[in-house]
């Protein structure tokens, strides 16, 4: 019995100190960190995380406290300039996010960053997302999306306006993200288009599969989880009337 009291008091022991020993993460605490970008991936979905030099613990509450080897990465804006800097070793400061069941985190932690260091000395910092204005003469497109659970840029798209014309690469015709779990995608037109149909592409020649339900201002699509290849998509938007 004195045995087995002396060897639980060296475990505890053991593990309160391995805890003192370990930098934490609290929610809403500025931090900085150095370690290396690295991309991981879950079902359908991409995560962007930076494994530092050492283990952190995460203190979602008083009593669940977890040791973890990488943190979620996000810097607004900047997902195509952080692309090339996987498996590079950056510096990131910025203000930490924990929520320890959803399925938006990868294993619970994210540093919204404000500054990534990169080892050459430049900074990146967060970017504002601008979609740019369409041409006041476009009434209406339709955007062929296809989903690679794989790739880094997961969404890409081809626009046709309604003559069946192809529209420059250079726009952003239609905004589509996953859900948390994965399993389900949806697709946002601009500000000033509404969402009208569902279709397939033939060619250049849209035809519509399926109006918009009632109460959905955005197309969504049930995808299987894990997609094995791709998921390929026709979206229509039409331009608003003024009112």
């Amino acid at each position: 019995m004195r045995k087995l009291i002396c060897s639980l008091f060296f475990l505890v022991a053991s593990y309160s100190a391995w805890s003192q020993q370990l930098h934490e993460l609290v929610e809403g605490a500025e931090i900085k960190v150095a370690g290396t970008i690295r991309l991981e991936q879950s079902g359908n979905n991409s995560y962007l995380m930076i494994k530092p030099d050492s283990p952190y613990e995460a203190v979602f509450d008083s009593t669940d406290r977890r040791k973890v080897c990488e943190i979620g990465l996000s810097l607004a804006g900047q997902w195509d300039a952080l692309k090339p800097l996987v498996g590079k070793r950056v510096s990131v400061s910025g203000v930490v996010q924990l929520e320890p069941a959803s399925p938006y985190y990868f294993n619970g932690t994210l540093i919204i960053a404000k500054s990534i260091r990169l080892a050459d000395g430049s900074v990146l910092t967060p970017k504002a997302h601008s979609a740019g204005s369409l041409p006041g003469s476009l009434s209406q497109f339709h955007v062929l999306v296809t989903f690679s659970p794989r790739a880094w840029d997961q969404f890409t798209d081809q626009a046709w306006d309604a003559a069946g014309h192809q529209l420059p690469a250079s726009q952003e015709y239609l905004n589509c993200r996953l859900n948390g779990p994965g399993d389900v995608m949806n697709c946002y037109c601009p500000d000033g288009f509404a969402f009208t149909a569902k279709g397939k592409m033939n060619g250049s020649r849209f035809f519509e599969t399926e109006a918009p339900e009632a109460g959905f201002d955005f197309a969504q699509y049930v995808i299987a989880d894990p997609v094995r290849h791709f998921v390929r998509v026709a979206v229509e938007c039409t331009r608003e009337a003024h009112r």
